[in-house]
This record gives structure tokens, C-alpha cells and sequence, in this order.
């Protein structure tokens, strides 16, 4: 029905069904091989070859994120202060939160390019800025104990005092 309504919009001619689709309805599926609207194959077509990592990378985030937060909202019902507040309370890492938005984009910038959407809400959501890395403290040895089947206590003594540990 979507490939239909599409192909009257681009030969210009009247449409007569004004459905709009939730953003779970559109999104169904998005960033897979079966991709509905194609962003794969437009991907392709640009020679921006990701690996199948990448795609399914976007699909979770979609899926456990994106959906069930917004999914029973119709597209021209998001906008960005609600996708703004949703990103930034999630509660995980700011990098993390990035990439939510990141796919939140693909997702809405075609829909956008369906003419679901006159702009895409999530395009005026500033990235957020990665601050959250710790500094990586050394390892104790009763640490180094527990990742390895070395027993440290076991090795010569002239081995632990000679800095490799």
C-alpha cells in the first residue's frame, strides 16, 4: 500500500487515502535485508558499503530503544523536544545515546523523503557530546587473578618484581 501511495505521489497524481502510519509502522523492519524503503539499496547505490554489523547495530537501537518509547506516535506527531528528552534520559553511556539518535535520523529523514514529515524533527536534536569516559585505573593482582588461570602468587618471585606485573 506504501509502494502504491508512493508511486502516485511521484507521477504527480491524486491520492485518495490520507493514512498516515505510526512511527513503529513505518520503521517495521528498517534496517533490515528486507529494508521496505529502501535505505539500504540507497546506501549501496552511493558506494557507502557498511557491513551487516553496522545495519543490525541500527535495527537494535530501533527495536529497543526508538519503538517502544515512540512507536504509537504517528510520524507528524514526533518532534524534537520530545526526541531530545528522550535522548538525553536514557540511561546509557553518552556515546551510546549518539548513536540512538543517529539511527532516530535515518528513520525520519526518510520519512521525511516520503513526504510523511515536512522536515525531520530528530535533525534539530543536537548530538550529545561524549564526556563520560573514565580514566582506566591498572589492574590489581587479585583482579588479574580472577581474568586469568595464572596464579600469580605461584611465579617467581624475581618474575613479580620485575615490572611485567
Amino acid at each position: 500500500m506504501l509502494w502504491a501511495e508512493a508511486q502516485l505521489k511521484n507521477y504527480g497524481l491524486p491520492t485518495t487515502n490520507d493514512y498516515e502510519p505510526t512511527l513503529a509502522e513505518f520503521a517495521s523492519g528498517f534496517f533490515t535485508p528486507e529494508d521496505p524503503h529502501g535505505f539500504r539499496k540507497r546506501n549501496e547505490r552511493r558506494h557507502h558499503d557498511f557491513p551487516e554489523s553496522y545495519y543490525s547495530g541500527l535495527q537494535a537501537r530501533l527495536d529497543n530503544w526508538i519503538l517502544p518509547k515512540h512507536g504509537h506516535f504517528l510520524l507528524s506527531g514526533l518532534n524534537d523536544v520530545m526526541i531530545e528528552d528522550f535522548i538525553l534520559d536514557i540511561p546509557r553511556s553518552d556515546d551510546t545515546k549518539s548513536k540512538i539518535l543517529v539511527a532516530y535520523r535515518y528513520v525520519l529523514d526518510t520519512a521525511r523523503r516520503e513526504d510523511y514529515l515536512n522536515e525531520n524533527p530528530a535533525e534539530r536534536v543536537k548530538m550529545v557530546t561524549v564526556s563520560d569516559a573514565k580514566e582506566r585505573q591498572v589492574f590489581t593482582s587479585e583482579e588479574l587473578s580472577k581474568m586469568s588461570a595464572i596464579n600469580l602468587e605461584r611465579l617467581p618471585p624475581t618474575f613479580r618484581r620485575s615490572g611485567h606485573l
